[in-house]
């Protein structure tokens, strides 16, 4: 239960358990280990005196970092790839040093980002989860007769090769050192 005090448009919150029947506790309460407190019971529009007023600061973590086997999951989650792709991705993604593998996790590089957030800017609808896992359904397809391979094609051709021409013309350039 998540309770949610309002002080003149301060909010405050607080969670925990309202106990409605004490059934098995009433002889193991001494020996359960739920972190759980137990609220009173409150009703809508009751007004709270307050005896002890404590304040907590939370902070955000970002989600952790993907391994192998947790980015291979995902993928596998999401519907995009085959078991027979991922460690060709997960091959592209060091040898192009769009990545590097620090304590078995994937860290990205200045040149991982770069290359992630110039596709966003020009293939952000065909660079993404949902895109690809539709190209994904619609490879099967073609691979069951259901599509015609030439059709699928011409229709990304078409929406892709603008995209292509625009990202080359507009896109900033960057010199490479080999």
């Amino acid at each position: 239960t998540t309770i949610v005090f309002d002080n003149h448009n301060y909010k405050f919150k607080t969670t925990g358990q309202i106990l409605i029947f004490d059934g098995y506790l009433k002889v193991y309460k001494d020996y359960e280990s739920s972190e759980d407190k137990i609220l009173p019971e409150v009703h809508d529009k009751e007004e709270c005196v307050s005896t002890d007023v404590s304040s907590e600061q939370h902070f955000t973590k970002p989600p952790a970092r993907y391994t192998e086997a947790k980015l291979i999951k995902e993928l596998e989650e999401l519907g995009i790839g085959r078991p027979s792709t991922y460690a060709q991705t997960i091959d592209t993604l060091k040898q192009r040093a769009y990545v590097t593998l620090e304590e078995k996790k994937f860290h990205p590089t200045e040149m991982g980002v770069e290359t992630t957030d110039k596709l966003q800017e020009f293939f952000k609808d065909l660079i993404n989860v949902e895109y690809t896992s539709k190209m994904e359904e619609d490879l099967d397809k073609i691979a069951s007769g259901e599509l015609v391979w030439n059709e699928v094609l011409k229709e990304f051709y078409d929406e892709f090769e603008p995209r292509v021409k625009k990202a080359f013309d507009e896109m900033e350039k960057h010199l490479t050192k080999k």
